[in-house]
């Protein structure tokens, strides 16, 4: 295999990543981080009727393997609907319930963490209680959250390989048609694992300097 074959089969499973991975954990978390927030706030709630319910779900998926998730959303769940989900979506759906749950305590933790005399002195100032919420408490809550929240973005990143098991495989598919052609399946699933180590790592540097600048400007 020559560099200029090496560079390319590098470039195609990338892409490949790219295509796949991240653009399903992009959704996974734009779609749990609202559901995510509701959770919290059945979490926060008074009413038995909320609490219980929301927490059972949070600690049952927290619970769970995201394998069983997604063999659940994939196999069973259809079956119980009486319709059909390709892999693709069931991937979807699966990744998405289960960050939902870890979301949800961190924004609960997130909240929580505001001092409640915060709360206090912005309804005495005549504020309003979304405002307060909206203005004082989420602004708070969200730079103690984010780092914890981006830590588990990376985690989905890495548990979005799962949707392999279940029928999802454009990643593999594309290291086994390079390996057909060049022949090389060390060098080509080593190379898909180095691809998959580099961006985890740059994702984790990236949380780590946002941690850094967050901490620093609560200093200040």
């Amino acid at each position: 295999m020559t560099i200029i074959q090496l560079f390319e089969s590098f470039v195609a499973l990338l892409l490949a990543i790219f295509k796949f991975n991240v653009t399903l954990t992009f959704f996974a978390i734009l779609f749990a981080f609202p559901v995510a927030s509701i959770l919290a706030f059945g979490r926060l709630s008074r009413y038995k009727i909320i609490y219980y319910p929301v927490t059972v779900y949070i600690n049952v998926l927290r619970s769970s393997p995201l394998l069983m998730v997604m063999f659940w959303t994939y196999y069973t769940a259809p079956m119980l609907l009486g319709g059909n989900v390709n892999a693709l979506h069931a991937a979807l759906i699966g990744l998405t319930a289960f960050e939902a749950a870890y979301f949800a305590e961190f924004i609960r933790s997130g909240l929580q963490s505001v001092r409640t005399d915060q709360r206090t002195a912005g309804l005495a100032t005549g504020l309003k209680p979304w405002q307060v919420s909206f203005y004082i408490v989420w602004p708070q809550a969200i730079r103690r959250m984010l780092p914890s929240l981006l830590t588990q973005s990376i985690i989905a990143f890495q548990d979005s390989t799962l949707a392999s098991i279940i029928g999802v495989r454009e990643v593999v598919r594309t290291t086994a048609i390079i390996n057909a052609r060049e022949v090389k399946p060390i060098i080509m699933y080593t190379m898909l694992a180095v691809i998959y180590l580099i961006l985890c790592f740059l994702l984790s540097r990236l949380v780590k300097n946002i941690d850094k600048r967050i901490k620093r400007r609560a200093q200040i």
